[in-house]
């Protein structure tokens, strides 16, 4: 498999296949938008326990919209979702990417065969508990492999289910489950997770085991392998860190963590604190330098200025690792 990863403040991923170049935008507005209401009543009840009075009465108005506007905006919503590509992965024969299915809340997968043709090749179901909304792609051992918040293999042939990588998230948030990044490690496919930050290794059928936590990390969004090791990028201090095997997770850089900040609870958050989320959009090796983007944790084509998304000065900046590895 041939794989450019470009290391830009929005994920984007781009994979050289053939002498050509596939790029796609993994577009997470969706999830936003369907939390809008959500977040709004959140927002109005931190500005009622402050005393601000205008904004609390400003952010109920948003959460008590006519049900003819709530929707129109679902609809759009849904409309946005199939317009997006969530994800792009390549072999050496065919290119895979995934969007939402033009009929239900279903997503699908479709391949590039031999750069002449795109077919489908599979739906992935939408019911629990076996649902996958293809949000990370990875090639390994032959396989394509696809998750959030379960895992399928295709052969090229035959769907397969591979099991959920939750380690040892706690029971209560299994239902925040999400893989936000595949990466293969020492021959074993590891994913990135959502609501706590863990990298979970495949121990094959359907079988995943914990690999640990990073920090007080909430999502993981990049897994690189770099001179041997692998490293990890979180939200929401855009924390970079690197696998010790029996020692766990080192922690190597946190782009945002000013003294005694603290970024709240991963799964009921308040807009003020997304706002200072930082990610680690990506990780690669180039010119032997591993090299990570920051950005937002709010959803744009662009991200805006830090003083419109947060405090954060590194957001949408590239910083590489100059010195080697120990």
């Amino acid at each position: 498999m041939k794989m450019i990863k470009t290391a830009v403040s929005t994920t984007l991923i781009a994979l050289a296949f053939s002498g050509s170049v596939f790029a796609a935008e993994n577009a997470e507005g969706v999830k936003e938008h369907m939390q809008i209401t959500v977040n709004k009543a959140k927002d109005a009840l931190a500005a009622a326990q402050a005393g601000n009075k205008d904004l609390c009465v400003s952010e109920i108005k948003v959460t008590k919209q006519p049900f003819d506007k709530a929707l129109a905006q679902m609809k759009t919503g849904l409309e946005s979702r199939r317009a997006a590509v969530t994800g792009l992965a390549a072999t050496e024969q065919d290119v895979f990417m995934v969007v939402g299915s033009p009929t239900d809340f279903s997503y699908r997968v479709y391949r590039f065969d031999c750069g002449t043709t795109w077919s489908v090749a599979g739906e992935l179901p939408a019911e629990r508990p076996r649902n996958c909304y293809p949000h990370a792609m990875a090639v390994h051992d032959g396989n394509l492999y696809v998750g959030y918040p379960n895992v399928w293999s295709f052969d090229g042939a035959r769907w397969e289910f591979a099991g959920t990588p939750r380690g040892d998230t706690p029971e209560d948030q299994l239902p925040h489950l999400q893989v936000h990044s595949l990466e293969v490690y020492r021959g074993q496919l590891h994913a990135g997770m959502w609501p706590e930050a863990r990298v979970v290794e495949h121990a094959g059928g359907q079988k995943w085991v914990d690999r640990g936590r990073l920090g007080d990390g909430t999502e993981i969004n990049a897994l690189s392998v770099y001179n041997g090791k692998l490293y990890a990028g979180a939200i929401p201090r855009g924390e970079v860190s690197r696998f010790e095997d029996e020692a766990g997770w080192t922690s190597l850089r946190k782009f945002f963590s000013p003294p005694g900040w603290e970024p709240g609870t991963a799964t009921a958050p308040v807009r003020a604190e997304i706002n200072n989320w930082t990610r680690v959009t990506s990780l690669t090796m180039f010119q032997g330098r591993l090299f990570a983007s920051i950005g937002s944790c709010t959803s744009s084509v662009l991200d805006a200025p830090a003083d419109v998304r947060g405090s954060d000065p590194h957001k949408g900046r590239v910083w590489a690792r100059i010195d080697s590895p120990s």
